[in-house]
């Protein structure tokens, strides 16, 4: 009997991501869903779930996870590297979840034009900036006095100037050291040496405009917002224990 040589294709790989907590979701009761009818996702033991040998077609992904509200993510294989169709789907914590332990406080509406929205929580940041290595898109960090895991992968660098308060977001590819990250590409613009980094929290926003942002509830809950309106970056100070405070130019 001749021996045969069986081969696996990777069809798609999907990194699950909580945006309240910033941490990789692994938990079992994950279900990817085409059509109706359950995909087979093989999941790995560091959060990542892989489609195999299933074809390279565009399709509409339904995900549901318990304690999360349900999203559609499309999946368009010109968008994705031919040799890892990788994609982070990015998970909002369900409102009345009993799941996590802590409440959440709700950010929603609808602005048309709207294509994004985030924000950090910049009374709490995890550390500061040190020296950045363009050439090897390397970050060292200032660390405080206790121990970091940079593993949430999305972060900001606040940036402060007398007129306004943004921040510049970056995204962690590898974690070289407790001292030294690379980015999965460069620093748009300049940043101070010692700005403060805070993880960023994402939001949610269809093509219709109707966007949804949700943070951890606690007692301080001043948080700066990004969000981007037709191609133009807006930045609000938002108290997100009064969401019906909180106003988003159009211009």
């Amino acid at each position: 009997m001749n021996g045969a040589t069986i081969r696996a294709r990777l069809d798609l790989c999907i990194r699950l991501l909580d945006t309240v907590s910033g941490a990789v979701v692994t938990a079992r009761d994950v279900r990817f869903i085409r059509e109706g009818k359950l995909l087979p996702m093989t999941a790995r033991a560091d959060g990542y779930y892989l489609l195999i040998n299933r074809g390279r077609e565009d399709f509409l992904m339904r995900i549901e996870a318990d304690g999360f509200d349900p999203v559609e993510q499309p999946v368009v294989y010109a968008e994705l590297d031919e040799r890892l169709p990788m994609i982070d789907v990015f998970l909002i914590q369900s409102e009345n979840s009993r799941r996590h332990g802590y409440s959440v406080l709700t950010f929603s509406g609808q602005l048309t034009g709207l294509e994004l929205i985030e924000a950090v929580n910049p009374a709490k940041p995890l550390c500061g900036v040190g020296e950045y290595r363009e050439r090897k898109q390397e970050l060292s960090l200032v660390l405080p006095n206790r121990r970091l895991s940079m593993e949430s992968v999305y972060y900001a660098a606040l940036c402060r100037t007398e007129e306004q308060e943004t921040f510049r977001t970056f995204v962690v590819q590898d974690i070289i050291s407790q001292t030294v990250v690379s980015l999965a590409s460069p620093l748009e613009g300049p940043v101070d040496a010692h700005a403060p980094i805070c993880r960023v929290i994402r939001g949610r926003v269809d093509d219709r405009g109707n966007y949804l942002l949700r943070v951890r509830e606690e007692p301080q809950a001043e948080y700066l917002i990004h969000y981007r309106v037709r191609g133009i970056d807006h930045f609000v100070s938002a108290d997100m224990h009064d969401p019906d405070g909180i106003a988003l130019r159009t211009q």
